[in-house]
């Protein structure tokens, strides 16, 4: 019995060294694998639905798309200028978030 108990003993400090030898393994994987900026080449899905692939993006199951062209700043003179140009901004804004899946299209 006596025999039995030392062994137990043994395997329990083994597996005590085990485990640090593995926390330290796990540590420095993380840290030279995970970087603050990664890489990736293949396609990618996130829970929720959000997909990155070849320079495209998209949400909520919207198929992924290249980024957009930059919205112009809103122009004009006046009020009706002004008002009119500003629509403008705002439609393609609600297209851009809509394209991407941000917001439902209606």
């Amino acid at each position: 019995m006596e025999n039995l108990e030392n062994e137990l003993s043994n395997l329990r400090e083994e597996h005590k060294e085990l485990k640090k030898r593995f926390d330290s393994l796990e540590s420095l994987y993380l840290k030279n694998n995970f970087t603050g900026e990664q890489i990736f080449t293949k396609k990618i899905t996130f829970k929720g639905d959000t997909e990155f692939r070849n320079n495209k993006l998209g949400f909520f199951s919207t198929e992924a798309i290249v980024q957009k062209d930059t919205i112009e700043n809103p122009s004009g003179s006046g009020t009706a200028g002004v008002d009119s140009s500003a629509r403008t901004a705002i439609n393609s804004i609600l297209t851009v978030l809509k394209d991407y899946g941000i917001i439902k299209s209606a």
